[in-house]
């Protein structure tokens, strides 16, 4: 006679899968091991400095000098708590018209940021299991030099001509 129970094991392990699937997140999570505002050294600023709202969560960040910062409290992957003030990304650079790059201090990776033309930001990382969010202005500390950037975008991006172009001899024989 055959016995057509599921394994206990297999049962049991699928389980548990559902329960943390659907579990609401804990309150009790760790705080993220980041950086806070007062422990970090300014950057250069850039045309996107400013407070910026993640798409799909709603919380706030704030770009300024060269370092993204928490405005708002979340739980990131249900494992850390990050709590406001703390650097979520350094090293954010200007890359070329509309592009910049960062280093994520929470997914420890690189991310790619992409201007588009409504005034949002796409971000991306590479790899595996790598995020992609969107970020949406709130409130920004150069208006003006972000509108222009934003007017840039599309447009090819200038290229010095080469120095031989600026020397005195114009290639005329005398």
């Amino acid at each position: 006679m055959m016995n057509h129970a599921l394994p206990l094991r297999p049962l049991a392990t699928f389980c548990v899968f559902l329960t943390l699937l659907f579990a609401p997140p804990v309150a009790a999570q760790q705080p993220a091991d980041l950086a806070d505002y007062s422990e970090v050294l300014p950057g250069e600023p850039s045309v996107i400095d400013g407070i910026w709202r993640i798409e799909a969560t709603g919380d706030r960040i704030l770009i300024e000098n060269g370092h993204a910062f928490a405005l708002d409290s979340w739980v990131h992957l249900m494992l850390w708590e990050v709590q406001p003030g703390m650097r979520t990304a350094t090293d954010i650079r200007h890359t070329g018209i509309g592009t910049f790059s960062s280093y994520d201090d929470l997914l420890k990776r690189q991310i790619f940021y992409e201007l588009r033309e409504d005034g949002t930001i796409r971000a991306a990382g590479r790899g595996l299991l790598a995020p992609v969010f969107i970020l949406i202005p709130v409130e920004l500390i150069y208006p003006d030099f972000f509108a222009e950037e934003v007017a840039m975008l599309g447009q090819p991006e200038y290229v010095m001509p080469p120095a031989e172009a600026f020397s005195e001899d114009n290639g005329e024989v005398p």
